[in-house]
């Protein structure tokens, strides 16, 4: 409960809803999609306010599910030890990602379909060449890139793959494809 501050001669309001907190280490343009997916669903909710909180949330937190307000947490969370003090609230916790070790349930895209798909769409269209462009992360994106390369490999592709960041490095990797292209 949210005590709203009081004005010289009323009495404080007390607001009984909970609060549901989307805790992301930053809110970049690719986090836009899982904010805006996260206000609809609990846009019906009128007992249940969303808190979007970037970065440096754990001292947040704890501080709600101290006072009885959190309702749940949605974010990437890195140890069981850390979340022992918001489960004593009551508060449900949901793990963006994969969530090695973490004992509540996660959610993740399923980076080895996606992979799998890619290849099956880029095999199906005619290209000459295929490759992987990108590096692990701790996303679990790495899924991505082993599943797309073993999928392009079971249709009889090769694959190059590249995770070099300099814009020379990659153009130099790009121009050395056969075309028509398929990179994912």
């Amino acid at each position: 409960m949210r005590k709203i501050p009081e004005k010289k001669g009323s009495k404080a309001v007390v607001n009984t809803q909970k609060l549901l907190v989307l805790a992301l280490p930053m809110i970049s343009e690719r986090e836009i999609p899982l904010v805006q997916g996260v206000r609809k669903a609990f846009q019906n909710h009128k007992n249940i306010e969303l808190l979007i909180h970037s970065g440096g949330y754990e001292g947040t937190l704890r501080k709600l599910a101290e006072s009885g307000q959190l309702a749940g947490a949605i974010g990437e969370f890195i140890s069981n030890r850390w979340l022992e003090s918001l489960h004593g609230s009551g508060a449900r916790i949901i793990q963006l990602g994969p969530g090695a070790g973490i004992d509540a349930p996660s959610v993740s895209p399923d980076w080895e379909g996606m992979g799998k798909e890619a290849a099956r769409v880029f095999a199906e269209s005619g290209v000459k060449s295929l490759a992987y462009l990108g590096a692990a992360s701790p996303l679990g994106t790495i899924g991505l890139g082993e599943a797309f390369v073993k999928e392009c490999k079971r249709q009889g592709f090769e694959v190059s793959q590249c995770n070099g960041s300099s814009s020379t490095f990659l153009k130099n990797f790009l121009q050395s494809l056969s075309r028509p292209s398929g990179v994912l």
